[in-house]
């Protein structure tokens, strides 16, 4: 005598036990994507060698490893960063200095002071006393002692100036520029905070 309902049976069985390893899980799933190349680069394609920058937190907080920063090259007195993240430094005398790309932080730690072009999103710009600043890009942040003079066409950028800022130009939306002085101001953008609006 043999069963005929043996060979269902075992596919069932077969297909139950299959299929058990696609049930939904209880465990978040994971997805890992690699982490993007540096992409900065300068106008000669060349670059010293990495430093590492000081992170500032406050006491008895925990600390986070130092940043560690590529420095950029100025040949010809101009430094251009581009790319995705990354955190890079400008030393010494560079007359001009333009980043494009996002998530990248910039300390300009030159001599004499030059201009800066920011075009791009969520960008860090440190710098020190600039004879002009001009952002093109969305939610950057800039802090700097002095700025001879600042232009914003983007929206949502914040700059912060412990002294002076000679003239202000805004065209841009729900831009917020905080200074000590503020010289001439221009705007023709909406929802702008500035010294005296």
């Amino acid at each position: 005598m043999t069963n005929r309902h043996a060979p269902t049976l075992v596919v069932v069985a077969l297909a139950a036990l299959l299929t058990t390893g696609c049930a939904a899980s209880s465990q978040p799933r994971l997805t890992v994507l690699p982490t993007p190349l540096d992409t900065a680069s300068s106008t000669s394609g060349a670059t010293a060698p990495a430093t590492s920058a000081p992170t500032a937190s406050a006491p008895g907080a925990a600390t986070t490893p130092p940043v560690t920063e590529s420095a950029i090259a100025c040949p010809g007195g101009t430094a251009s960063i581009a790319g995705q993240g990354g955190a890079f430094v400008v030393s010494g005398d560079c007359a001009h200095v333009v980043v494009q790309g996002s998530a990248q932080t910039v300390r300009i730690d030159g001599g004499a002071p030059g201009d800066l072009i920011v075009r791009g999103e969520g960008n860090v710009i440190v710098a020190g006393e600039l004879t002009a600043a001009t952002i093109e890009g969305q939610t950057n942040r800039i802090a700097a002692p002095r700025l001879g003079s600042v232009t914003v066409r983007g929206d949502h950028n914040d700059i912060d100036v412990t002294g002076e800022v000679g003239s202000l130009l805004i065209t841009g939306n729900s831009n917020t520029i905080a200074a000590a002085t503020l010289g001439s101001v221009t705007v023709a953008g909406d929802d702008n905070t500035y010294p005296g609006s």
